[in-house]
């Protein structure tokens, strides 16, 4: 509709998401198998999610030898590679590895800042990357409250340098949502009722069919930590590979970095 009618969400048709996967997914359709070359795409950013954890486990233990530098982050990718949880959300055209994918590479650029705080570029690139994600899936923007913690309490040379950094993160992330910032402005009730009323109404309705797991969030954590077994028919197996996965990558982002990346 967008790249055949002009057509635009929310203003044309009724969108329940953030916009940017929109206008990601309209130039496929210039092609003669758009959902081919969407699968494309998700099948990228899974790679790509497995290639960052690999990249910077490198990268953290660079002061090991090259064995444990290998074998280390192999395992953690391997781990997440066999995370049923990982291996459906990757499988289909949506919005979860698309959006994962620069949230994750985002993290990782706010860890390599944290090593050198006058690299404004780097924060700049990190505020960008985390704008896409939650351009792309509005629950992201959650992440922005950690990331602007870890910006204004590091240590840096000035306070000066302190607000640039704030405000080149904001502002790359800001620019990184102009499709979202336009639609707020010019399509208000339509977009917000997209975004922040349909998700409320979708939980009213599960509520009326009197389905009760996972509802709210204490019941997902629940049921993502405790659940043997779901409708993806996991196992013992998948639950502690994807408890381990998790374990693993926490350990990794908390190791001491060191003067010698890779």
């Amino acid at each position: 509709m967008v790249m055949e009618n002009g057509l635009h969400p929310y203003q044309d048709f009724a969108h329940f998401h953030m916009p940017n996967l929109v206008y990601i997914y309209a130039p496929l359709f210039l092609t003669d198998n758009p959902i081919l070359y969407a699968r494309i795409l998700t099948g990228l950013c899974a790679f790509g999610i497995c290639f960052v954890i690999f990249w910077h486990g490198r990268y953290l233990l660079s002061d090991l030898h090259w064995f444990p530098r290998i074998v280390v982050p192999a395992m953690t990718v391997i781990l997440l590679l066999h995370s049923h949880i990982f291996k459906h959300s990757v499988s289909h055209v949506w919005n979860h590895a698309i959006s994962v994918f620069p949230a994750l590479l985002a993290f990782v650029l706010l860890i390599r800042w944290r090593r050198n705080p006058e690299a404004t570029w780097l924060i700049g690139i990190c505020g960008l990357t985390l704008g896409m994600a939650i351009g792309i899936r509005l629950t992201v923007v959650l992440l922005v409250i950690p990331f602007l913690f870890a910006i204004l309490m590091h240590p840096v040379s000035s306070s000066a340098q302190r607000r640039r950094n704030f405000l080149v993160f904001t502002v790359s992330g800001l620019a990184a949502n102009l499709p979202a910032l336009y639609f707020l402005f010019f399509s208000f009730s339509e977009f917000w009722y997209g975004n922040m009323n349909y998700p409320h109404l979708f939980t009213e309705y599960y509520n009326e069919i009197d389905f009760q797991r996972a509802m709210d969030l204490p019941g997902k954590l629940r049921y993502f930590f405790l659940s043997q077994e779901n409708e993806w028919d996991f196992t013992t197996a998948d639950w502690l590979c994807g408890n381990c996965q998790h374990n693993f990558i926490y350990c990794l982002s908390c190791c001491p970095q060191n003067d010698h990346p890779v």
